[in-house]
């Protein structure tokens, strides 16, 4: 039986309320999420500047320690020396810490650019792997690299892409100690290509696992790393719209999947 023109009404009215409590709705959730996203944004701006404060303080804290010796004249030529080294030494980890952060910083900036570009993952994973067989103490580290040969090519720059992929291996080569087996693979699937790089090094603790990218988070000895090379080749790899995580693997060693766009430009 046909419905009434008042019940035609009555439901075009419930209708109608329904779709402004959703749009009012949405637009909550929508506030919400921004006041999230400006929290959060707030909350990494604090941890990056304490982590420059605490990572600069110590060394520079050191520089003024050598500078008040020499400042009081009754050091030895010898003392002098070897306060003048340390000194350098120190000065030397501020700059590479302050270098870090502006690559860091560049990489959160980068995303128009490398999003114009394509890359080959073949090219970027021959040229990370010859670049690490060239460095005299990872000598006894063997990379084995297996990739399809239709691998189409991804977004991003093959320079950055490979800043990502020398950091993956060096960081691997560096939890074996210099001694051991790095793979790499890579597979399409959909519009996306999977890259991995695995190691047969001791793996990440699971507490660790979170805060891994985290800038300035590192577990190696103070000025040995400045704990941003991580962070740097996630702002790189989210800048072309890709993922990177980390994880262990069933019998031990770390797993890094970085997760990468096809290219428009691919024709795939």
């Amino acid at each position: 039986e046909p419905a009434s023109v008042g019940e035609i009404g009555r439901l075009a009215e419930a209708f109608n309320e329904m779709t402004r409590t959703l749009e009012r709705q949405r637009r909550a959730l929508q506030e919400q999420m921004g006041q999230l996203v400006r929290t959060e944004k707030l909350a990494s701006v604090g941890r990056l500047a304490a982590g420059v404060a605490h990572e600069i303080g110590n060394p520079i804290a050191a520089v003024l320690g050598f500078i008040d010796l020499l400042d009081r004249g009754d050091a030895t030529a010898e003392e002098s020396r070897d306060a003048l080294q340390r000194m350098k030494r120190e000065t030397e980890r501020v700059n590479r810490i302050v270098g870090d952060l502006l690559q860091f910083a560049r990489a959160e900036r980068a995303a128009t650019a490398d999003g114009l570009e394509s890359a080959s993952v073949r090219t970027v994973v021959d040229d990370a792997v010859q670049l690490l067989s060239a460095q005299p103490r990872l000598r006894e580290v063997e990379v084995q690299a297996a990739l399809p040969e239709d691998l189409p090519s991804v977004r991003g720059s093959a320079e950055r892409l490979g800043q990502v992929l020398v950091n993956l291996l060096l960081n691997a080569a560096d939890a074996m100690r210099g001694k051991g087996a790095i793979g790499v693979t890579a597979e399409r699937r959909a519009d996306r290509v999977f890259l991995r790089v695995t190691d047969s090094g001791p793996g990440i603790p699971p507490e660790h696992l979170t805060e891994i990218f985290d800038p300035f988070f590192t577990t190696k000895e103070p000025g040995e790393g400045t704990g941003l090379g991580l962070a740097v080749c996630q702002g790189i790899v989210q800048s072309v719209g890709g993922e990177i995580s980390a994880s262990n693997g069933p019998s031990g060693g770390a797993v890094f999947t970085v997760s990468l766009p096809v290219s428009s430009s691919s024709g795939a």
